[in-house]
């Protein structure tokens, strides 16, 4: 028998491997099919998430509750239900194959309460036509089973049972019991689960108490955190060998099961109030609905880092949309933590803590140490747990959040004590009154990310008056940054020695007006290292804003002449829009700093330099102003290798024209890599190329942008004659060829340090430029001709490599539409519309009587291989609710409208995703899929409607059809698409699994094409690494 892969079977990995040992199931030599040994031995694609489930559930009916697999059985065909009805998973009576005892639905873990409910009625309908005793539902960590014989066919709660029963026998009043923590898993234990099992987990109970809408997402998240406050609390106050209170028991109703949670939230508020005041508020069915979402997990024995970032993803996108936060990255919290190597007696504040990120951190990092240092367990336990009660502080001005805070502390399993609700910028004795330990120079360490961009007003907030640096030479300004006054008020907090690690936006670091602040932190603190993060850092937060991290040690007295470290750190671990990624050069740049302090083998390099304190004195403290000044003050001028000449601006009154010999290129027209596209290009008039003909281009000419975008770059070699360069770029002729190659220097100017350096030099105006003269000021490295060439061929190959990479891809793209066309039996030219057809008289009653109308069934492609149905019998087709741009509130959740874009972002959903938009008006008919949440404003919207559709197969032939429903727009002055027209759309409808297979291929096809996009853009990013590394 074949192991399986591991990595591959992520799914309850353990389960899969003691049906393995236990010969319950194999794999082919692919792992894409399991087979199971059971009544008869049967085959299925293990792709499917939902067989995923069934063979954990397969293997759990045999291992933990005692059934012999020859009388369990797969796929059973159900009497007096549709052909397509097939209980997923049927257990016999004990040697009875005819006589079912037991039906299970399965289905993929995180659906929706109303996709569990219909699996419910699903299961119902499969088990009375079966006359099976028990049914029961899996959907990952969320299950309920039920007692079918004994109750009315109608019943769905008094006759829920809290599990099914052990090999034959009753079932228990309670499931789930606290163990011995010497004793091992089995089936009445809590689940230790995954991360990604967590934060579905949590999500499940967000929908639950969201309720579609019907509840604030403000209240909900609450509503949330209490229900899980329960949950932990449970976890911990119940006794061992007892059952534990939170779960549904046998025949209990959701009254007896809120009536309990309640209870269990009484005492523990009256136990520790400062977390909640508020009852809960849900209704008795909802409460009843989360407690089955998280009962059968441990959230207390999850390892902490999984809770962490499981918690983090649950709160991420209310602090963005709901509340207008942003977490810091985890990776940089944990750097910040690192670097300043934090001990168990010092006092630790966070002034602006959020979610409590940097505190959970700092605290983790004690318990490690402890792990370390000790070997008991009650002194691992009092060592981090005296830190996280006496020595972990923070302030949240939002009485909310600083509740979310403590309730993330608890689940990390303390600190929460020293948390207070307060305006961090008010005046430090307010703080004192609510906790005596909230005083001036009464913190070791300050880690902290405060709010950029709000302004502090001093007819707001008279307390602006007493900062020094809401002063301008004495005279109170009349409006300061709050990011500015934090700096102020952490030096009030802290210690003479005491050490911070703040971020902060790169403008206090850059802009020239905030010299003065600059003039504050360098007379104040010793600096001793600034890191350069990437501006995508929190960009997937909605905060676009380029940050740095400043490393301070408080220190009013004069300072010596030191070393600063300085490091630039690309990646963080994060891409762009938020996901994990390899690349995280935080951990190389916190070695090379740790070996810098403690004076071992420490090596500048491409991430990492140092830079003495004096130098950086009445400058800027930017990492990469300092790396530029360094590097490039040794090289050559351009200017003094090349002529530099400016574009020209159509003059006025003069506009493009049709169609003429003259063009005009436009910054538009260069693409990222510096292609153009000539068929792109306007063209304008002889007149106005008379005027203007001294600013043309020709091939051999290196053109460069310099106003909006700036540092486009692109050798030109293919340019139509008579093409006239536009004033927002400036043209590059190289006059010393034999010490400079046109396509070295091409290459040269798009590297990222050198975009970086340019962009330094631009002129900060509403739109930045680049002036002609700063360009021919730039310096630029010259190796020797002969290397010179070898770096332009480097970047030649590469740029063949990823366009053969991206041909590649796009031919898998455009095979879809073939195979599509081979799958369905569709002839293309038995589907062109007909000019001229038939309709009978009798289907004209009552209906319109336009020629349009009865043409649209001749306009869709139709196979002739299986039954063709309209779209309106397969989807619901709704219409999307209005928003605009003066009613939305700002978030992150896409408002789809009439583009191909989204029109903007609101900070809430109508719809969770997993639907079809076609828009509406504007570039209407236009076919759009959406896994995540949206807001449907003008357009149609596709949902899930009938079992014989798969909403993913409807999408792909709607797009397939994407040029025909084009053809539905109405409409002289502004084109519209109608939901009366999509509804009469034609749709081949083959059997479900049928779709599934061609839905599975098609998205593998686009998945390899991914691949290839990929690795075209790595190889182009790799040469350019390459490149750097030999030049500089």
């Amino acid at each position: 028998m074949k192991e399986a892969n591991k990595d591959y079977l992520h799914f309850d990995n353990d389960i899969i491997q003691k049906g393995i040992a236990n010969n319950l199931i194999s794999f082919n030599n692919e792992n894409t099919r399991i087979i199971y040994n059971a009544k008869t031995e049967k085959s299925y694609n293990y792709k499917d998430p939902e067989e995923k489930i069934r063979a954990s559930v397969f293997i759990k009916l045999v291992v933990d509750f005692g059934y012999n697999a020859k009388d369990i059985d797969f796929e059973v065909r159900v009497p007096r239900r549709t052909p397509e009805d097939l209980a997923d998973i049927v257990v016999y009576e004990k040697g009875k194959d005819t006589q079912p005892y037991l039906v299970v639905e399965c289905k993929k873990d995180g659906i929706s309460d109303s996709q569990f409910e219909q699996a419910i009625e699903q299961v119902f309908g499969n088990a009375n036509s079966l006359g099976a005793k028990y049914s029961w539902v899996v959907a990952g960590n969320t299950d309920t089973a039920f007692d079918v014989k004994n109750f009315n066919s109608m019943e769905r709660e008094k006759n829920v049972i809290s599990q099914i029963p052990v090999s034959y026998g009753q079932a228990p009043k309670y499931r789930f019991k606290k163990e011995k923590k010497s004793s091992k898993e089995n089936r009445n234990s809590l689940k230790i689960v995954s991360r990604e099992e967590l934060i579905k987990t949590l999500e499940k109970c967000h929908d639950t108490v969201w309720q579609g809408g019907k509840l604030n997402p403000s209240d909900a998240f609450d509503e949330v955190s209490k229900i899980l406050f329960c949950k932990l609390q449970d976890e911990k106050k119940t006794a061992v060998s007892e059952f534990y209170k939170f779960q549904v028991g046998t025949h209990e109703e959701s009254s007896d099961i809120a009536e309990r949670i309640h209870g269990i939230y009484k005492e523990g508020k009256e136990q520790d109030p400062n977390v909640f005041s508020e009852n809960i508020k849900l209704e008795d069915d909802i409460i009843y609905k989360t407690v089955e979402h998280l009962q059968s997990i441990n959230i207390n024995k999850t390892d902490l880092d999984s809770k962490g970032v499981a918690f983090e993803r649950f709160m991420g996108d209310f602090f963005k949309g709901k509340m207008g936060q942003y977490f810091t990255p985890r990776n940089i919290v944990d750097f910040c933590v690192k670097v300043l190597f934090i001990k168990q007696n010092e006092r630790v504040l966070d002034p602006a803590c959020g979610s409590g990120g940097f505190l959970l951190h700092a605290m983790d990092l004690i318990r490690k140490k402890a792990e370390e240092d000790y070997e008991e367990e009650k002194e691992i336990y009092s060592y981090w747990h005296d830190f996280a009660s006496k020595n972990l502080f923070g302030i949240e001005i939002n009485e909310q959040i600083a509740r979310v805070c403590k309730m993330n502390m608890i689940i990390h399993d303390d600190g929460h004590t020293n948390i207070i609700s307060a305006d961090s910028l008010d005046n430090i004795e307010k703080h004192t009154k609510i906790n005596s330990q909230f005083k001036k120079e009464n913190f070791d360490i300050i880690l902290t990310n405060p709010p950029f961009g709000a302004k502090v007003l001093i007819n707001e907030k008279k307390y602006l008056k007493d900062y020094q640096l809401g002063l301008n030479n004495g005279k109170e300004r009349a409006a300061q940054s709050t990011e500015v006054l934090f700096i102020e008020r952490c030096f009030e907090y802290l210690k003479e020695g005491g050490r911070m690690a703040i971020v902060l936006p790169d403008g206090i670091l850059t802009n020239a007006t905030l010299q003065y602040v600059r003039d504050f932190i360098m007379n104040n603190f010793k600096i001793n290292a600034i890191v350069s993060i990437p501006q995508t850092a929190f960009s997937h937060y909605g905060a676009g804003v380029k940050c740095s991290l400043l490393f301070l040690t408080k220190s009013t007295k004069n300072k010596e002449d030191c070393d600063i470290f300085m490091a630039q750190a690309e990646y963080v671990g994060y891409d762009a829009t938020g996901r994990e990624i390899e690349q995280n050069d935080l951990n190389e740049i916190f070695y090379n700093y740790k070996n810098f302090i403690e004076k071992k083998n420490f090596k500048l390099n491409d991430k990492c330099f140092l830079i003495k304190f004096n130098k950086l004195k009445n400058s800027r403290l930017d990492v990469s102003y300092s790396i530029s000044k360094d590097i490039f003050n040794n090289y050559s001028t351009i200017s003094d290798y090349c002529g530099i000449f400016g574009g020209k601006r159509i003059p006025i009154g003069h506009k493009f024209v049709e169609k003429s010999k003259f063009r005009y290129l436009k910054v538009d027209n260069i693409d990222a890599y510096g292609f153009i596209d000539n068929y792109k290009m306007p063209y304008i008039s002889e007149e106005t190329f008379s005027i203007i003909k001294n600013f043309m281009v020709k091939n051999g000419d290196i053109i460069i942008s310099i106003a909006g975008t700036i540092g486009k770059v692109s050798l030109i070699n293919n340019i139509p004659d008579n093409t006239i360069l536009t004033e927002n770029c400036a043209k590059i002729i190289i006059n010393d060829k034999n010490n400079l190659n046109s396509a070295y220097l091409s290459e040269l100017l798009k590297l990222d340090i050198m975009q970086k350096y340019i962009k330094e030099n631009q002129i900060q105006t509403t739109i930045p430029k680049l002036s002609l003269q700063r360009l021919r000021n730039l310096k630029i490295p010259l190796p020797p001709l002969e290397e010179q060439e070898s770096i332009a061929n480097i970047m030649k190959k590469a740029y063949l490599k990823k366009e053969e990479f991206e041909k590649e891809a796009d031919k898998l793209l455009n095979s879809i539409d073939e195979y599509l066309l081979k799958e369905l039996d569709i002839k293309i030219n038995d589907n062109k519309k007909k000019n001229t057809f038939i309709v009978k008289s009798n289907e004209l009653k009552g209906k319109r009587i336009d020629t349009f109308w009865y043409s649209l069934g001749n306009m869709f492609y139709k196979s002739k291989k299986f039954e063709n149905k309209k779209l309106s019998d397969l989807v619901n087709i709704q219409k999307g609710e209005t928003i605009t741009s003066n009613t939305k509130e700002d978030g992150d959740i896409p408002v789809i409208a009439g583009g191909k874009v989204p029109a903007y972002y609101n900070n809430k959903s109508n719809y969770k995703g997993n639907v079809i938009t076609i828009s509406a008006s504007g570039s209407s008919g236009y076919v759009w899929w959406h896994d995540n949440p949206i807001w449907a404003s003008d357009c149609n919207v596709l949902t899930e409607k009938s079992k014989e559709a798969n909403i993913k197969y409807i999408y792909h032939i709607l797009k397939f059809n994407q040029e025909n429903i084009y053809k539905l727009q109405k409409g002289s002055v502004q084109s519209h698409v109608y939901a009366s027209d999509l509804a009469e759309i034609i749709i081949p409808t083959p059997p479900i699994e049928i779709q599934q297979k061609i839905v599975n291929e098609i998205n593998e096809r686009k998945q390899k094409a991914l691949r290839l996009q990929k690795e075209a853009k790595e190889t182009l990013e790799n040469a350019k690494s390459q490149v750097e590394r030999i030049i500089f």
